[in-house]
């Protein structure tokens, strides 16, 4: 009957204070939805989450203390918020969540389960954009400057520049780029960037095709090189053998970069200037001048005019032009007939 007794003064002054006796167990509190570290919770980045905490064996009268990455975000006091809302402030990456709860009325603690969290980076289609685009002709000697646009994405951003599938330069944040049809990338090519985003993603742009030639497309006009004083068979220069006369060299539609070369009567000389000092000394005769050149920055090559030329003897008047001839023959062929003259 005491026992009786003892139990009634207990539950007596438990309801008048309001303690509430737990024979289920110790207070306990679960977080849900709750996780594993090997499966955690996927969230986008920018998503918010709602985690609630479910206490058992408890009076009822809670303080919830809400930690993230061990670290305490939150306190609820008294009962009824007994949730907490995570919220994506620090960026993509890996989190926990975990609740202490102590009962207000016996005293008692009790701390959750841990639930892990992985946030993921928006994964939207970046789109890169290169411009000019389409073709592009750089003219030798000439530049061009190309700049990448980019949406869809967060930046920073990276640029990695590409031509002919060699990068050009290191991985930087510069989004344009110049090349020069100075020599170093002459010829035709394709040009195109990949682009890094602050969140890791890539992308490549669009691909622009680069000409660069050695020298201006305008194929309407062909290499061409003329001699000066120019003359005819008919009526070749006539000189007598004390003089001597320079010929010059006007070359059209090349680049200024020549390589020449003088024939007389056909036989190469030991010349490679533009002019050529032709010497009555030689001896008299008939002669034919022409000259060679060659583009060096295109290799294209042209034949000038031929020049006729006779050299006389200084006391007469020396006849046409009758072929053949040279430093050799002629000069024999006109000491004959003088010889024969005086017979």
């Amino acid at each position: 009957m005491g026992e009786n007794i003892f139990e009634g003064i207990t539950a007596f002054f438990d309801e008048l204070f309001g303690i509430k006796q737990s024979p289920q167990g110790p207070l306990t509190v679960t977080i849900k939805p709750s996780s594993t570290q090997s499966a955690p919770l996927n969230i986008k980045q920018n998503q918010t989450y709602i985690f609630t905490a479910n206490v058992s064996n408890g009076s009822g009268n809670y303080d919830y203390y809400w930690y993230l990455n061990n670290n305490l975000v939150k306190r609820n006091s008294p009962p009824n918020d007994v949730n907490y809302i995570f919220e994506d402030i620090n960026g993509p990456g890996n989190y926990t969540v975990q609740c202490d709860v102590t009962d207000n009325k016996t005293g008692n603690t009790a701390t959750s389960n841990i639930t892990y969290i992985t946030v993921h980076a928006i994964t939207s289609k970046m789109i890169v954009t290169v411009s000019p685009s389409g073709s592009v002709t750089i003219p030798y000697g000439q530049s061009q400057t190309f700049t990448a646009g980019v949406s869809g994405s967060i930046g920073p951003y990276t640029y990695q520049w590409v031509y002919n599938g060699n990068n050009i330069g290191p991985n930087s944040s510069n989004n344009s780029i110049t090349l020069s049809n100075s020599g170093n990338y002459t010829g035709n090519g394709n040009l195109y960037v990949i682009v890094t985003d602050s969140n890791g993603n890539t992308a490549n742009s669009n691909s622009v095709a680069v000409s660069m030639p050695a020298q201006s497309t305008n194929n309407s006009s062909t290499l061409s090189v003329a001699i000066m004083p120019a003359s005819t068979q008919s009526t070749p220069i006539r000189i007598n053998q004390n003089q001597s006369l320079i010929f010059t060299t006007k070359v059209y539609n090349g680049s200024g970069n020549y390589m020449y070369q003088w024939y007389l009567n056909g036989n190469l000389i030991n010349n490679t200037n533009n002019y050529y000092t032709f010497n009555g000394s030689n001896g008299t005769g008939n002669y034919t001048l022409q000259c060679d050149i060659t583009d060096n920055s295109t290799n294209k090559t042209a034949s000038s005019n031929i020049v006729y030329i006779t050299v006389y003897y200084e006391s007469g008047g020396g006849g046409g032009f009758h072929g053949g001839g040279g430093t050799g023959g002629p000069k024999r062929a006109y000491l004959k007939r003088h010889r024969r003259n005086q017979a």
